[in-house]
């Protein structure tokens, strides 16, 4: 369901969220999109990790992990009863007075609803503004800094990294790499098996403005077809 909604929509989303509650420690998502994992962090949740918010990848094929959403959509869906919904507005209200009566109104320990029990569903006490100057580079230099990532050099000696080729060099071709970046000088660094490094890069796609837009993984640009002329 999510490839099909933009990823500038749910960054749209979630700062609408985020106003209103306030910025969260942390997120837990899902492997895939819009999130990614187990290879480089994708442009949002670069983002996500700028404004101060950790994330944390579910492994591959573990729900479990996510077992307190799951529960909650499980226990919200027959309030709900979208199926009975003639349009998104009304599903929209259903959910909110779901929301309202699970949080505010039935008790949910000690006699206490969840609200009263856990004051920062209200708001987390982090502020959040959708200005530039909150958000930090340094962040996502840091969290980057701690990841080791695999590649294979082409046989011309190149790799790719969020969508752009790098050149290791041409005396590396089809070569097992490991990947990492360093903070201070911002270079992506080439390693083979023996921890030698075999090139240092400097990072093109990271400035603070292309992570902050979203605008860090190059697309491929599509060939046009060839018009026959026979």
């Amino acid at each position: 369901m999510f490839e099909a909604v933009p990823v500038t929509a749910v960054q749209k989303a979630l700062s609408l969220a985020f106003k209103q509650w306030g910025r969260p420690h942390r997120i837990r998502v899902d492997n895939g999109q819009p999130w990614g994992g187990g290879d480089l962090p994708k442009p949002l949740a670069l983002w996500l990790i700028g404004l101060g918010i950790e994330v944390v990848w579910n492994r591959p094929y573990r729900p479990q992990e996510n077992g307190m959403v799951e529960r909650a959509h499980g226990t919200t869906k027959p309030w709900v009863e979208p199926q009975h919904c003639a349009g998104l507005s009304e599903l929209q209200h259903r959910l909110n007075r779901a929301h309202y009566l699970q949080r505010e109104r039935y008790p949910y320990r000690d006699k206490q609803t969840r609200l009263a029990y856990y004051p920062s569903l209200k708001h987390s006490g982090r502020s959040y503004s959708s200005s530039p100057e909150q958000w930090m580079l340094e962040r996502v230099d840091q969290v980057l800094s701690q990841g080791v990532w695999l590649r294979r050099t082409d046989s011309d000696g190149k790799i790719s990294i969020y969508g752009r080729n790098y050149s290791v060099g041409r005396a590396y071709p089809n070569q097992a790499v490991c990947l990492r970046f360093e903070a201070t000088s911002r270079h992506w660094q080439a390693f083979d098996a023996k921890g030698h490094c075999l090139r240092s890069m400097p990072s093109r796609e990271l400035s603070k403005e292309r992570v902050f837009t979203l605008n860090v993984t190059r697309r491929k640009k599509r060939k046009k077809p060839t018009l026959s002329t026979g």
